[in-house]
């Protein structure tokens, strides 16, 4: 593979670097990126989350004896501003930053490098509307150097591009060192009986790793003590007044309800607003209930939780890292922060506390970012000297999609994937646009919307022959949330299977569309390759 890299420097190449989670991703781009700083060049290395950037720099550090900096949104304006000015003056010899760090100007940019680019941060979902992954390619055409692409779990994108001979597409079958992939199991919920969502066999599983000594990873995506609040009286749910959701029970800092979409938040009530009953129960699990039920079944061994709720501090997550790192019996618990790249060497049992969401989703992506979760995961578990266990609760342990990847692997469940997608006419085989509206009335965004489809239908229909058949409508069609912040949101999905066809029809529709009068009064969009439906 670093032969393989090697070769691409001084011209523009697209390289998967497609690894086994623990597979040695990192060591390949530290050897490969030795020749390009040996010869007085720049190298720029994203990476998903901020949390991985310092450990990323440590290992940066310990190799070279060169001038690096970092960018991300959790630093000062004076310590960006110098990262960037080092980095534009060539002072810099390696930038290690998050999305955004794509656009710093580097004049003697030798090399790319995107770690785990299947991730979805690096998609910027609102305002200037970016996925780093494309921009980094486009900046390693203008300046004839490789891009890298590292993953274990690489998107359907980049699987795809590598079929069509548009990537290089380079693998990592095993393990570094000794370590093996660990065991993966599942765990039929149906009929069990569960404490705060873990089941008695995990939960066992749980002791067994502790007793020895050894660490044991919790993962649930879902924060807060429970997703909601129900009258057990009268069947009352707490909702956001401003959207269509339940509001999420928090009792750190403080008891409140709070709305994880718009960021409404109110007191706890004592009593049911609609019958006066007392008999209010918080329903459902997140990772602050996982934790009040780990820290009373297992008091004497320490519990480290991780989340946005934990990590908001500058230095936070070093000292978390840190933590975790220390040899002997601990629980690690949280969110998807806990999948990406991080190395956790005690690490032996992983425990997935829910993926059925992933799977049951009105999101085509939904499926392919639930697999990319679960592997990332499990590939924490086993890294050192001792054999990995991963566990995953589910109620449906029959799903085809979920025995693919658990049996056959994540290969084989994107093979699936991408026939699925081929006989839906979805990407990567179709090139698709979001149009996103909203108003504080549903007829208005729906005015909008079916305006702008009017307008659109127009424009085909003066195009030429060759562009007349080659576009797909849908919509107008309510958002999955259809409610938000207040609002009332709507989309319209066109689909191409010609990219140049499709950016010539919106280029000058789009544009026009800001003069029509059902604009009055609506806030809309556009999304190139929509990565979210929601």
């Amino acid at each position: 593979a670093i032969n393989q890299i090697h070769k691409a420097i001084g011209k523009f190449q697209g390289i998967l670097l497609n690894g086994l989670t623990g597979s040695g991703k990192t060591e390949v781009y530290l050897q490969a990126m030795q020749p390009v700083l040996k010869a007085g060049q720049q190298v720029l290395v994203l990476v998903p989350e901020i949390g991985l950037t310092p450990q990323t720099i440590n290992r940066f550090k310990a190799r070279f004896h060169a001038e690096i900096v970092m960018l991300h949104s959790n630093m000062t304006d004076v310590a960006r501003l110098r990262a960037w000015q080092a980095a534009q003056t060539g002072e810099a010899n390696i930038v290690i930053g998050t999305r955004s760090a794509v656009f710093t100007p580097m004049p003697r940019l030798g090399m790319i490098i995107i770690d785990e680019e299947h991730d979805l941060s690096y998609k910027q979902q609102d305002t200037f509307r970016y996925h780093a992954r494309d921009v980094a390619l486009k900046r390693g055409f203008d300046a004839r150097c490789p891009v890298v692409l590292g993953s274990a779990t690489p998107s359907l994108e980049s699987l795809h591009l590598a079929s069509e001979k548009k990537l290089i597409h380079l693998h990592l079958t095993e393990r570094a060192g000794d370590a093996e992939f660990a065991q993966i199991r599942l765990i039929d919920l149906r009929g069990k009986k569960r404490e705060s969502g873990l089941s008695m066999q995990l939960l066992d599983a749980i002791e067994t790793r502790l007793k020895a000594e050894e660490q044991v990873l919790v993962f649930l995506n879902r924060r807060g003590f429970a997703p909601v609040l129900l009258c057990d009286s009268c069947g009352w749910q707490a909702d956001c007044p401003r959207c269509d959701a339940h509001l999420t029970v928090h009792y750190t800092p403080r008891q409140h309800l709070h709305c994880h979409h718009c960021g409404y938040q109110s007191r706890l009530p004592t009593d049911c607003p609609e019958c006066k009953s007392v008999n209010l129960l918080p329903t459902g699990t997140g990772t602050a209930r996982l934790e009040e039920t780990l820290v009373a079944r297992f008091p004497d061994k320490p519990l480290i939780r991780v989340g946005r709720d934990t990590t908001s501090r500058v230095g936070s997550w070093e000292r978390i890292y840190q933590r975790a790192n220390q040899a002997g019996a601990a629980i690690l618990l949280g969110t998807q922060m806990l999948a990406k790249g991080h190395h956790f060497p005690h690490v032996t049992l992983v425990a997935i506390v829910d993926v059925d969401g992933g799977f049951l989703s009105v999101d085509f992506r939904a499926p392919e970012r639930m697999a990319q979760l679960i592997m990332q995961v499990a590939g924490r578990a086993g890294r050192g000297s001792k054999a990995g266990q991963v566990l995953i609760q589910t109620r449906y342990p029959e799903n085809p999609l979920l025995l693919t990847l658990i049996r056959d692997g994540y290969h084989a469940f994107a093979k699936q994937m991408l026939t699925e997608r081929r006989q839906a006419l979805l990407p990567p085989y179709r090139h698709a646009v979001l149009i996103r509206a909203e108003s504080p009335s549903t007829a208005k965004t729906e005015a909008f919307l079916n305006a702008a489809i009017a307008a659109l239908k127009a424009q085909i229909d003066e195009s030429q022959n060759e562009a007349k058949h080659c576009f797909e409508i849908w919509g107008p069609i309510p958002a999955p949330m259809e409610k938000r912040a207040g609002v009332f949101r709507g989309h319209v999905l066109i689909q191409s299977r010609d990219r140049r066809l499709l950016h010539q029809l919106i280029d000058p529709w789009w544009p026009a569309l800001w003069h029509i009068p059902e604009r009055r009064g609506v806030r809309a969009s556009l999304d190139i390759d929509p990565m979210e439906l929601s």
